[in-house]
């Protein structure tokens, strides 16, 4: 703590609760005020998002920001996604008092489908707002209520970063208003709904209350960094209302699977559109996918070895951030793609080894088949595949009465790109019908079978030159 503060601290409590507001004659310690204006100030500058910087990222095509449009009600959303540790924090709210839907506690239901359903409400000035709603009556609604209770994120640090958003619809604000503040607390700080109408119960200024917000974990565990409460009062003097900032969704899609970031909620946009602010998507897998790449640089850097299996994970982590791949699909199938050329690698390195298994033989036979065709090639065989896939483990004959013209089109497949291969390679000329002669053995399991034809068509080459 560095002297200013501990100088602030014995200030405050010379004085807690001895004067009153001057200015305004409330009722209002002058050390609480010092605590709120201390707070507030020191929050709004670590708290920020700059759209100025993310659109130039964006224009250099930066790996930390990717920027879409979305066409919603007539209007075009900017939709800005941080990715891979981009460092950036700000305040959030989700737009319920409750769960629209859900068992437990039912009063709010009715309140939170109409906050949900219409976006004016949060607009209207609060008086014009309690002609229409029911604000203050806690058995009757429990719904909107005066107060803002938001987390403060930080995204790079995984404080809050992973908040609930029960409508994937939150409000995010850059910054907190002055003389706002109620409460401020690296937990639940048990803040009514209703409390946006009373003065601060923020008491001396501690600079624990900050660190448990801000850092809550300095030994890098962030074991506490899931939750935490900043609350201030949702209208001015005025009764305007705070208008968010922007919008936040989650970046993930109902069943876990990541959004390829165009299939944004309809309530975000529908908020978006009507406040005219931009969504932001703090994507959470790429956030966790830097922390592991940084994790195993500096396990490197620190001469300790990463194991196989780690190794694996880095190369694949690096390739997917270094080529900016986006959405899901093209992140499964790169992922997949290198996890080949790795077995591959590893095969290539037992057979030099005199190490290699008959199981592991068989495997590197198809792989290095697959990587051999062109990537139209490539297609027809996985959509072979994928029919083929699940009869592997039967013998051929039964395979073969049932599929026919799979099984012929994959040979079909394997042929054209063996007669290429010896063309290529050898320059020499294999005709289609000696494959035709080569007999499948119908005694074994499919794949096994399918592998055994491929090699004795490729003995026909290596017979062919020999005679040369």
């Amino acid at each position: 703590m560095s002297d200013d503060e501990e100088a602030l601290i014995q200030e405050m409590k010379t004085y807690r609760n001895k004067y009153g507001d001057a200015e305004t004659g409330d009722n209002v310690g002058y050390a609480r005020q010092r605590a709120q204006e201390q707070i507030e100030r020191r929050l709004n500058e670590a708290a920020g998002v700059d759209f100025e910087e993310l659109d130039a990222l964006a224009e250099l095509g930066d790996i930390h920001v990717y920027r879409h449009t979305v066409e919603y009600d007539g209007k075009k959303i900017p939709v800005y996604v941080l990715r891979y540790g981009y460092p950036v924090c700000f305040f959030q709210s989700a737009i319920d008092y409750r769960q629209a839907q859900g068992s437990g506690w039912t009063g709010g239901h009715e309140i939170s489908n109409q906050l949900i359903g219409d976006p004016s409400l949060w607009a209207k000035n609060k008086k014009e707002l309690e002609e229409k709603i029911a604000l203050t009556s806690t058995s009757k609604s429990g719904g909107m209520g005066s107060t803002i209770s938001a987390n403060y994120v930080n995204a790079a640090d995984r404080i809050s970063r992973e908040m609930q958003l029960p409508t994937s619809c939150g409000y995010a604000w850059n910054s907190v208003p002055p003389s706002s503040v109620i409460a401020a607390k690296p937990h639940d700080a048990g803040v009514s709904h209703l409390a946006g109408d009373q003065k601060t119960t923020v008491d001396a200024f501690d600079a624990s209350i900050l660190a448990g917000i801000m850092n809550p974990a300095n030994d890098g565990s962030k074991s506490h960094a899931s939750y935490n409460e900043v609350a201030w009062s949702r209208y001015d003097k005025q009764g305007e209302p705070r208008l968010p900032d922007f919008i936040t969704t989650k970046s993930q899609g109902e069943k876990g699977q990541a959004n390829d970031y165009g299939e944004i909620n309809e309530i975000a946009l529908r908020h978006a559109a009507y406040h005219n602010v931009p969504i932001v998507i703090v994507d959470h897998r790429t956030y966790d996918d830097q922390e592991k790449i940084d994790s195993y640089e500096k396990k490197k850097t620190s001469e300790e070895s990463l194991s196989p299996e780690e190794q694996d994970e880095y190369e694949i982590l690096l390739f997917l951030r270094d080529n900016n791949i986006l959405s899901e699909k093209d992140r499964q199938t790169a992922i997949d793609e290198l996890k080949k050329e790795q077995r591959i690698r590893k095969y290539e390195e037992s057979a030099a080894k005199g190490e290699l298994t008959e199981e592991e033989q068989d495997d590197y036979d198809m792989l290095a088949f697959f990587r051999s065709l062109s990537k139209d090639e490539q297609d027809k065989t996985k959509a072979i595949f994928h029919q083929l896939r699940p009869l592997y483990g039967e013998k051929a004959q039964d395979v073969m009465e049932k599929h026919q013209d799979t099984i012929i089109g994959f040979l079909k497949l394997a042929a054209e790109d063996r007669i290429r291969y010896w063309k290529k390679a050898e320059n020499i000329d294999i005709e289609l019908s000696e494959f035709e002669k080569i007999a499948i053995d119908f005694n074994l399991p499919l794949k096994r079978a399918l592998q055994k034809l491929v090699t004795q068509f490729d003995e026909v080459g290596l017979e062919k030159m020999g005679r040369q």
